[in-house]
C-alpha cells in the first residue's frame, strides 16, 4: 500500500480489498482483521503529515515561496526517512523491507534533496513554484480506503481473486447505500433523496496489486503514457511481469526466484508476437475494456456482475482470451518496474505453483476456439504458438518429463538427441540467467528445483482434468503470506520419496541390462532430486510434514474432546446478547438483524464483566451452522466465564469467552454440553467431564 501512495501520479485512491470471513474462528485471526481494518486509517495519519508540510509553503513573494518550497522538499526526504521507512518499527526484518527502503523510499527523498539544492539558488518564477507545489500537493494528497464484499449478501463470497475485484469494480461509478433485504445487509443504490454511505468514483484506469507486490516511482506515470499515445486505445492491460525482490539469503527462495525472473524474458517475447498474457501479480486496467467483456450472473437471489472470470485459479489467464476475442490488446513494458515476493519454504511455494499449473487445460478450448476463428497468417501461426504452449506446457512438460522417466530408452542414434537438446536448452537458459543477474552456475539450482516441483505441478494439472471431467471448480489456494513455515501436504512429501526411490531403482536397472544413457539419465536426476529435497525441504522438516497427519490423528484419539460449538443465535436472542455486551444500540440493531452473535468487538472488557454482574437471567445461545474445531484454550490472555441457566426441561451451561486483542476485546457465547458446574463459594467454577 505505500508503494502504491508513492507512486508519481496525481489523484490516488489506494484501497484494500479485505476478504477475511467476518466473523472470525481463532484470536490469532481476530487481530489480524483489526489490524487490516485499521490500517487505511493509519496510512491517512501518515500521509497527512506530508500534506501539512506542503500545505505551510507562503507564496505572499518569489523569494518566499522558492525558500518555503526548498524548505519543504528537504521536509519531505525528512519525513520519508523517519516516518514512512520505519513505519513497521524501523525494523529492517528481512530482504524485501531492505529493498523498499533502498529502491523505492531512498530514491525519492534523495531527488527531493537535490531538488531543494536546484531551488536554493535559483531565479524561478512564481509561476512555476505554483504548479510544482500542486503537483506535489496532488502527489501525496492520497485517500486510502477498504472494502469487505463479505459483509454484505448481493455480492460474491466465493474465495478467489477474481470475486474479490470483481465486487470493487463494480462500485465504479456509484453512489451506494447499506438497506437490510429480508434480514440480510446489501449494498445497492442510493436513491435521490438518500445520502450514500458510499460514493466511489469512476477512473478511467485501475492498478491492481497483488498484496506481496511492490512498485517503484514511475510504474503508473509510464504504463499509463502508454494507455494513453495515440494508437493505443485498444491496449487493454499495460503491465510489467513482476520480477522477484533480490538479496535473499535463501536457496529455495533464490532458486525459485530465478524461474519467475526469466518468465520475465519470456513474457516480452510474447508480447513480440501478440501473444501477451495479462499476468496479475500487477497491471493497469483499461475500464472501457473490462466492461466489454462485464457478465452477470445470479447467485442466491443477487445480481453479480463478473469482469474477471473466475472459471479457474488463473482468472488473469482466461480474462486475457476474452479481451483478444473482443479485439483488445496487451503491453509488456520492458523495464522492471513490479517487484514480488518468492515464497521463502517449500509448502507456500507449493501452493503457489499448484495454482500455476491448474486451469491451463480448462482455457484451452476457449483459446482454440478463437484461434480457429483468425485466418492462418504467419503472424497468426506464431501468436497461436507462443498462447498454446503457455496454456498446454505444464501438463506437456512434467507429463513428458515423468515419460522419460518410467520408459527405459534404448542406446539408439535417434535416442542421443534428447540430451543433445536439453544441453543446447540449458546453455541458452543459462544466458539468461545472466541477464537477469544471476550466475550461470545457478541453472543447477533451478534445474534441481524444477525436479523437486514436478510431482506438484502434475498435482496442479490432474486438478484442472478433474474440473473438466465433474464440473466442480477448484478452490483457490492463496499463496501464505505469513512468517513462520507453511507445512508440505504429507502426500506430496511422499511423492517426492517416490519418484526418487524409482529414480535409484531404474537406475540400478538400468546399469544391470546394460542401457547406459538411461542409466546416466536416471542417475543424474536422482542426484539432483535428493539434494533439492535436502537442500529446499530439509530433511527433518520433510519428515516432520510426513508424519504430521499421524501425529494430529493420535492426538486427537487421546485427547477424545468433542469440538466446541460457536452459538449464532436467533434473532430475539441476538438481541439479548448484544445488549449483554453494551454496544451501542444502531451498531447492535444491525448486528441483531444479521443473525451475528458469535464474535462482536467490545472496547472495555470491565463494561462486559459489569454487565454480567447485574444480570438476573444469563443469555442462552442456540447452536447453528458455525463450528470451531478443537477447545479454545484457557490462559492468561483468554478470560471465560461460566454460568447456568435454568429452564423448563433442566438447567443450561452458558459460557462467555472474553479474548484480549489490539484495540479491544473479542467476546462470543458458548453453549457447554461437554462441561460442568460444581459450586464453591457461590461462584461457579469450570471443569473438564473427563
Amino acid at each position: 500500500m505505500l508503494s502504491s501512495a508513492l507512486l508519481d501520479y496525481p489523484c490516488k485512491r489506494v484501497v484494500l480489498l479485505i476478504d477475511d470471513p467476518q466473523i472470525p474462528q481463532t484470536p490469532e485471526e481476530a487481530r489480524l482483521l483489526l489490524q487490516a481494518r485499521q490500517l487505511p486509517e493509519t496510512l491517512s495519519g501518515l500521509f497527512a503529515q506530508a500534506s501539512a508540510i506542503l500545505e505551510e509553503v507562503d507564496f505572499d513573494t518569489p523569494t518566499c515561496a522558492l525558500t518555503d518550497l526548498a524548505t519543504a522538499y528537504r521536509s519531505l526526504a525528512r519525513w520519508l526517512q523517519l516516518e514512512v521507512d520505519s513505519s513497521d518499527d524501523g525494523a529492517i526484518r528481512d530482504h524485501t523491507d531492505r529493498w523498499f527502503s533502498e529502491r523505492i523510499v531512498a530514491p525519492i527523498a534523495a531527488r527531493f534533496d537535490a531538488r531543494a539544492d536546484t531551488l536554493e539558488g535559483s531565479d524561478t518564477p512564481l509561476q512555476d513554484i505554483r504548479a510544482e507545489h500542486a503537483g506535489l500537493l496532488q502527489r501525496f494528497r492520497v485517500e486510502f480506503t477498504s472494502f469487505e464484499r463479505k459483509r454484505y449478501a448481493n455480492f460474491s463470497h466465493e474465495a478467489n481473486k477474481a470475486m474479490n475485484l470483481n465486487s470493487y469494480l463494480s462500485l465504479l461509478g456509484r453512489s451506494l447505500v447499506e438497506r437490510r433485504v429480508d434480514g440480510k445487509l446489501v449494498l445497492e443504490d442510493a436513491g435521490p433523496q438518500e445520502q450514500a454511505d458510499l460514493v466511489v468514483p469512476r477512473t478511467p484506469y485501475v492498478l491492481t496489486l497483488d498484496a506481496d507486490s511492490l512498485l517503484v516511482e514511475e510504474y503508473a506515470r509510464e504504463l499509463v503514457s502508454i494507455l494513453e499515445t495515440p494508437g493505443n486505445e485498444y491496449v487493454a492491460v499495460a503491465q510489467t511481469p513482476y520480477s522477484a525482490v533480490p538479496g535473499t539469503t535463501l536457496r529455495l527462495e533464490r532458486a525459485a526466484g530465478a524461474t519467475t525472473d526469466m518468465q520475465y524474458i519470456i513474457h516480452q517475447g510474447f508480447t513480440a508476437f501478440q501473444g501477451t498474457y495479462w499476468v496479475g501479480a500487477n497491471a493497469i486496467l483499461r475500464m472501457d475494456a473490462l466492461d466489454d467483456i462485464a457478465s452477470v450472473s445470479t447467485e442466491d437471489g443477487f445480481a453479480v456482475k463478473r469482469y474477471i472470470q473466475d472459471r479457474t485459479v488463473i482468472e488473469d489467464t482466461e480474462s486475457t482470451i476474452d479481451l483478444v476475442a473482443r479485439g483488445w490488446t496487451l503491453f509488456n513494458h520492458p523495464s522492471r518496474l513490479a517487484y514480488s515476493a518468492t515464497p521463502p519454504d517449500a509448502g507456500s511455494l507449493l501452493i503457489q505453483r499448484r495454482r500455476w499449473s491448474n486451469g491451463g487445460l480448462i482455457i484451452l478450448p476457449k483459446l482454440l476456439g478463437y484461434l480457429a476463428r483468425r485466418a492462418p497468417t504467419p503472424r497468426n501461426l506464431l501468436q497461436a504458438f507462443v498462447r498454446v504452449h503457455y496454456l498446454a506446457s505444464p501438463a506437456m512438460v512434467n507429463f513428458g518429463l515423468l515419460f522419460l522417466f518410467l520408459y527405459p530408452l534404448a542406446d539408439a542414434p535417434l535416442t542421443l538427441w534428447i540430451p543433445l537438446s536439453a544441453a543446447s536448452y540449458m546453455a541458452l537458459y543459462a544466458q539468461d540467467l545472466r541477464h537477469v543477474g544471476y550466475r550461470r552456475r545457478d541453472l543447477l539450482q533451478v534445474y534441481a528445483l524444477n525436479l523437486l516441483l514436478m510431482p506438484i505441478n502434475l498435482g496442479g494439472v490432474v486438478k484442472s482434468i478433474a474440473q473438466g471431467i465433474t464440473g466442480k471448480k477448484s478452490p483457490f489456494g492463496r499463496t501464505p503470506k505469513v512468517g513462520s513455515r507453511t507445512a508440505m501436504p504429507a502426500f506430496y512429501v511422499s511423492c517426492e520419496a517416490v519418484v526418487l526411490v524409482y529414480l535409484l531403482g531404474g537406475a540400478a536397472s538400468d546399469l544391470y541390462f546394460g542401457r547406459y544413457l538411461h542409466f546416466a539419465f536416471s542417475a543424474i536426476n536422482a542426484g539432483f532430486l535428493a539434494y533439492a529435497f535436502v537442500a529446499f525441504v530439509g530433511l527433518r522438516t520433510g519428515f516432520s510434514d510426513l508424519v504430521a497427519p499421524a501425529r494430529k490423528q493420535i492426538a486427537n484419539i487421546l485427547a477424545k474432546r468433542p469440538s466446541v460449538k460457536v452459538g449464532v443465535t436467533t434473532r430475539r436472542r441476538s438481541r439479548e446478547a448484544l445488549a449483554l455486551l453494551h454496544l451501542p444500540a444502531e451498531r447492535a440493531a444491525r448486528l441483531a438483524e444479521e443473525n451475528i452473535c458469535e464474535c462482536v468487538l467490545a472496547r472495555r472488557p470491565d463494561e462486559i464483566l459489569a454487565s454480567l454482574a447485574t444480570l438476573q437471567s444469563p443469555v442462552g445461545v442456540e447452536d447453528h451452522k458455525c463450528s470451531l474445531r478443537g477447545r479454545t484454550p484457557v490462559g492468561r490472555s483468554h478470560l471465560k466465564l461460566h454460568w447456568r441457566r435454568d429452564r423448563q426441561n433442566g438447567a443450561e451451561d452458558v459460557v462467555l469467552h472474553l479474548i484480549p486483542v489490539q484495540g479491544g476485546s473479542i467476546a462470543y457465547v458458548q453453549k457447554a454440553p461437554h462441561l460442568r458446574v460444581s459450586e464453591h463459594a457461590g461462584t461457579h467454577l469450570v471443569t473438564d467431564r473427563a
